[in-house]
């Protein structure tokens, strides 16, 4: 986490969280059979989200993510038989800050490619519970080749990592302040990365049901 960082959480944007929950517990466990379809529930989301200032920008595997007034990104989780979004958000976390105990993260204007803090997007705050992670913005490149260049040109500071690792599909590569960062790291870590990048301890930490 970024200590000079003061979430601008409200205790009332802090008391309707929980209400920002998708459960998709019921839906998934009866193979999509049931009725109600968690998208449904997406857009009962956005208008809450709307009461706090705070713009919906889409759900992955396991969060919602939403863009805070100061231009950050919450990630909330999601809840289902198979997964659970506050335990990415844990390991999300955990990464940022084994990273940080070795590693000291670049002025914005400059970048290390030395460095390998210097490709994540940083955790700038996380709940002690995991309920919510705060992370830079950066904007997502997409699918195309010029996201593909981008995932095989990061690939090359990462040689040990294998192809098909988690961190560099191209969905999960974003533009920051001038840089391709690595935007979702809080599930299947690369098992040669916690060894040789993260503190010694880590990867007990991170448990290795989350370490591929």
């Amino acid at each position: 986490m970024t200590d000079d960082y003061t979430p601008p959480l409200s205790t009332e944007l802090l008391t309707d969280l929980g209400s920002f929950a998708l459960d998709t517990t019921r839906h998934e466990r009866d193979g999509g059979s049931t009725d109600r379809n968690p998208a449904d529930d997406i857009t009962a989301i956005r208008q809450q989200a709307e009461r706090h200032n705070l713009e919906f920008l889409g759900k992955g595997s396991n969060r919602l993510a939403f863009r805070l007034p100061d231009g950050n990104v919450l990630k909330l989780p999601m809840h289902s038989p198979f997964r659970d979004g506050t335990e990415q958000n844990r390991v999300e976390n955990l990464v940022w800050e084994g990273l940080t105990d070795i590693y000291t993260p670049t002025p914005e204007d400059a970048y290390d490619p030395h460095s390998p803090i210097d490709r994540f997007a940083p955790v700038l705050a996380c709940d002690d519970q995991h309920r919510w992670i705060i992370v830079s913005h950066a904007e997502k490149v997409g699918e195309d080749i010029e996201a593909e260049d981008k995932v095989v040109a990061i690939s090359r500071e990462f040689p040990y990592l294998p192809a098909d690792c988690e961190f560099l599909r191209a969905e999960n590569i974003g533009w920051l302040n001038g840089w391709y960062r690595i935007v979702d790291y809080g599930s299947f870590i690369p098992r040669e990365f916690v060894r040789r990048e993260l503190p010694a301890g880590y990867r007990d930490k991170i448990g290795d049901e989350n370490i591929a």
